[in-house]
């Protein structure tokens, strides 16, 4: 393990969390200790084999998360009500501007969320850095912006397709009190 986070650390992550074994391999993901928000680009996870460690290419990092075949339930739902819930009680208090500003969002979810709810968090912030908010917010044709949106934080971030429609549904839910899911 010792030579995982060596090797994890001149990729410059901080430590590995042991995710599974996939095709005769140890799969690993490298990962970012502390509270800052790293975007990183496509889920690439270490692979070791014996004595032979390296990252994956983008196209392993997807096929070995399409294989773990984890099935939606309602424990593994992206966006959970109670998050939603305070982003809402958020932009009640401080207004929409603050899903513009991915500083000023960041800063203020930390403490609103009292650091709970991370992988949603990060999802946010994510879709803020990106313009994702403003451009939902500002849409003429909000079924277009929001596959459009959808496709970006996929191709340009890295994002799973329901991670992506995830974080897009609940910002045109929140900033334009639409509750349609994008399909």
């Amino acid at each position: 393990m010792n030579a995982i986070v060596k090797f994890a650390k001149e990729e410059g992550y901080d430590n590995v969390i042991y995710l599974n074994k996939w095709n005769g391999y140890d799969v690993y993901e490298p990962v970012f200790e502390g509270e800052e928000v790293a975007f990183v680009g496509p889920p690439l996870v270490i692979l070791a084999k014996g004595e032979t460690i390296r990252m994956s290419t983008v196209e392993e990092a997807y096929r070995q998360l399409d294989e773990m075949n984890i099935e939606p339930s309602d424990d593994n739902i992206i966006m959970e009500a109670a998050f939603i819930e305070i982003v809402r009680d958020l932009l009640e208090k401080r207004g929409k501007e603050v899903l513009f500003n991915a500083t000023l969002c960041r800063a203020i979810l930390a403490d609103y969320t009292k650091n709970k709810f991370q992988e949603e968090r990060d999802l946010l912030l994510q879709a803020v850095t990106s313009g994702t908010a403003r451009e939902i917010y500002e849409a003429s044709d909000l079924h277009t912006c929001k596959s459009l949106q959808i496709k970006r934080l996929q191709e340009d971030y890295g994002l799973m397709q329901s991670s992506a429609q995830e974080v897009v549904d609940m910002l045109s839910q929140i900033l334009r009190e639409d509750v349609t899911k994008t399909l």
